[in-house]
């Protein structure tokens, strides 16, 4: 929170704000690419499952994991997150 403050102080005095020294290693991926990695296979290795859904989950993403059962789509998403929708209404 602290770092919140600092850069909010910054802004609000209408100063410069502080350059980041990383950089991307490669390009960043498209939304359409992001869309097709989401896409799990029930024959895919164990490995390549973990490592799409690691890198494809979040809370309140727009696009989440999936697999395709019979024509239909399956979103994987946490229960908890579902819980918290649920309670919304």
């Amino acid at each position: 929170t602290e770092l919140f403050y600092d850069i909010m102080d910054l802004i609000l005095k209408n100063e410069e704000l502080p350059q980041s020294s990383e950089h991307w290693h490669r390009a960043a991926y498209t939304r359409k690419e992001f869309q097709e990695l989401c896409k799990l296979k029930l024959d895919m290795p164990e490995e390549e499952l973990l490592k799409r859904l690691k890198a494809t989950y979040f809370p309140g993403a727009l696009d989440y994991p999936n697999i395709n059962i019979g024509g239909r789509k399956y979103l994987l998403v946490d229960s908890e997150e579902i819980n918290k929708l649920r309670n919304k209404t």
